[in-house]
């Protein structure tokens, strides 16, 4: 793994990319939530302990 994968990883460029696609886009605050998270890995290993 070249030490520039993981300096552009590190920034964002060839990182995993996580995305929340939720089921309904009007929520009051406090409200509840529900949808999916998809997590799509990039050209660098990575790990993840930790979404939030």
């Amino acid at each position: 793994m070249s030490i520039f994968n993981k300096m552009f990883s590190s920034v964002g460029i060839g990182a995993a990319k996580v995305d929340t696609i939720l089921d309904y886009t009007d929520v009051e605050p406090g409200g509840e939530i529900s949808g999916i998270v998809k997590i799509t890995g990039g050209k660098v290993e990575q790990n993840k302990t930790l979404i939030k």
